[in-house]
């Protein structure tokens, strides 16, 4: 019996993603659904989970910080975090950040999206004629409210990220984004490709075998090593910046924020932490 060249490639590709499927695992870690105490600086934190494996993808995040209930406090840049730019299997989880300032108190409104890029074996066999060469622009994203406050009446908590992401577990926080990716990969044109390249991956929203995933955002904890890192990362930051505080000015004060940075990097590992830096 006669098999089409097509149809036999495509069994065999279908076949490969049936028992070859893992799950990258996007997160919003910080900030929760809580209140907090003003804070200079409110962090922003995202992470990769099985983040080797999401590099073909070409993520990037998208996000907008509105206030809820007062329309005259309003954010109106979406932020954009080109994270495929980035050497992803560096770290597992791979954390990216930003900064905000001057967050004043009320309730803040987070909405963001993740996008990426798949391919599909099926549009090429079959011609599909709105296909892009088997490539495909994803996005899928959530939201979470979170509230300012300098209440004296209840303790608000302080912007602590080791402390925040101690619980290990929210099962049924919604602020991940799941991507069953295969092992198989396709040649596809590098015009059409976020990071220039001529591969990417094949997915399948199929979770026939492998175990299905349940988010769990707060499996990904900041280690005081983390944090650390992050915060000096900002201050290396805001004395980069054209108007640095006062203290950055000065020899001595530079000297010592350089070898802060370059002293957490060096024990904790500098590809984790050399990612997407706020500003």
């Amino acid at each position: 019996m006669h098999v089409p060249h097509a149809s036999w490639l495509l069994a065999a590709l279908l076949g490969a993603l049936a028992s070859a499927v893992s799950v990258v695992e996007v997160d919003l870690v910080f900030p929760r659904n809580e209140t907090y105490s003003p804070t200079e600086a409110f962090p922003v934190v995202w992470a990769i989970q099985n983040s080797a494996k999401a590099q073909l993808l070409n993520p990037h995040v998208t996000y907008r910080i509105n206030s809820w209930g007062n329309s005259s406090v309003r954010i109106d840049r979406t932020y954009p975090i080109d994270v495929f730019e980035a050497n992803l299997s560096s770290s597992d989880p791979y954390l990216f950040y930003r900064f905000h300032e001057a967050l004043t108190p009320g309730k803040w409104w987070l909405t963001w999206q993740v996008h990426y890029q798949t391919c599909d074996v099926e549009t090429l066999t079959s011609h599909y004629p709105f296909s892009d060469a088997g490539v495909f622009s994803n996005t899928a994203g959530w939201s979470r409210m979170f509230t300012i406050s300098n209440s004296t009446s209840a303790p608000d908590k302080e912007v602590d990220l080791v402390a925040a992401t101690a619980n290990d577990s929210c099962l049924d926080d919604l602020n991940a984004v799941v991507i069953n990716v295969t092992d198989t990969t396709m040649q596809s044109p590098a015009n059409l490709n976020y990071a220039d390249r001529d591969t990417c991956a094949v997915t399948t929203n199929s979770t026939s075998g492998t175990p299905v995933h349940t988010p769990n955002p707060c499996g990904v904890s900041i280690t005081p090593e983390m944090a650390a890192s992050i915060s000096a990362n900002l201050t290396y930051r805001r004395c980069l910046a054209n108007d640095a505080p006062d203290e950055c000015h000065e020899n001595a004060a530079q000297q010592l924020i350089v070898l802060a940075v370059s002293g957490i990097l060096a024990t904790i590992g500098a590809a984790a932490f050399t990612i997407v830096h706020s500003w």
